[in-house]
């Protein structure tokens, strides 16, 4: 853009509010990248292959999972059993029973 435009890189970058360093960046990705379809995917997130997409996705299910079984267990140590339950009220006319 620099380049086409006639201007040096630290005009662009300060034209455009950043680092005239990031402009390098982009300018050595761009050139060592076959693939121009792949370097500027959008919104500065990175493409991934289908199996860094399944690999994302199984990560996020197993940290939801392990969040449930922490909050069961918490549940369990609240909660009572119905044998613990039964045993110390069992000699309690009005003992609830679940």
């Amino acid at each position: 853009m620099a380049q086409s435009r006639g201007t040096t890189i630290k005009a662009l970058a300060d034209e455009l509010d950043i680092h005239p360093s990031v402009i390098g960046k982009w300018c050595k990705q761009f050139l060592d990248t076959e693939d121009r379809q792949v370097l500027f995917s959008g919104n500065g997130n990175k493409s991934l292959t289908p199996e860094q997409k399944q690999i994302k996705q199984l990560k996020t299910a197993l940290k939801d999972k392990d969040l449930e079984v922490e909050i069961l267990k918490k549940a369990i140590s609240i909660f009572p059993r119905k044998t613990e339950y039964l045993s110390i009220h069992s000699n309690e006319s009005s003992a609830i029973y679940c």
